[in-house]
């Protein structure tokens, strides 16, 4: 099992050139884990460093053969499902090889699931070579959209920012085309902020959770809509 805990994102990688922008992974062994930093070289619009060794996120990496007890979901079984269309041109585009999240429940108070059908979409070389690994990075992110919707569909018009996580398991990767259930619930939602626990399921196998993941909650467009099925 390979674990995270204390994840912080601290600051944006921000791009101002059509170029790619080369960030630096900084790693420190200790008896508790690997603490990482993300960092990367900062500039303004017209070039000009600002920042040599800008953090951007960090994190602690434990590895271990146990597996302790996930959160277990408590929301109400799917009554009704809503399609997910991801828009390209607005504030946030993901690939496609990150667009898992294929449908999702709302109407709970406190939170609902969604459908994600893992590393279905055909990928580059170089994402190829990272193998099940970009596929949890990829569920893990359609899990964070399946949370953003839920808080549009409580508050309006609304984007969630990623602040923090707790910690987040990962367990043994499903198959390529494989479809899992994600279950969220909303531990808090305000119109600053949210924090919600994660589960993704397959085969009745919870194969990622997440707790206490934090995000601040700011006035925005969705980068995708739902489509009532």
């Amino acid at each position: 099992m390979t674990e995270l805990r204390d994840v912080a994102f601290v600051n944006g990688l921000r791009c101002f050139r059509t170029v790619p922008e080369q960030a630096t992974i900084h790693i420190r062994h200790d008896a508790v884990g690997y603490h990482c930093e993300l960092r990367h070289v900062f500039r303004n619009r017209s070039g000009q460093v600002l920042d040599a060794s800008r953090l951007c996120a960090q994190a602690t990496v434990l590895v271990s053969e146990q597996t302790p007890a996930p959160w277990a979901p408590t929301t109400p079984a799917a009554t009704s499902w809503h399609g997910i269309e991801y828009l390209q041109g607005h504030t946030v585009v993901l690939g496609a090889s990150m667009q898992c999240l294929r449908r999702m429940t709302l109407g709970a108070e406190n939170g609902g699931s969604g459908e994600i059908i893992a590393g279905h979409h055909e990928m580059g070389a170089a994402l190829r070579t990272l193998g099940d690994r970009h596929r949890a990075i990829s569920m893990i992110d359609a899990a964070f959209v399946a949370c953003n919707f839920f808080t549009q569909h409580r508050l309006g018009n609304a984007l969630q920012l990623p602040v923090s996580i707790r910690r987040v398991q990962r367990q043994q990767m499903p198959e390529k085309g494989q479809t899992c259930t994600v279950h969220y619930e909303c531990r808090q939602l305000d119109q600053k902020e949210s924090e919600f626990v994660i589960s993704v399921v397959s085969n009745d196998r919870v194969c990622l959770s997440i707790e206490g993941y934090r995000c601040h909650v700011i006035p925005g467009d969705s980068i995708s809509v739902l489509t009532p099925e």
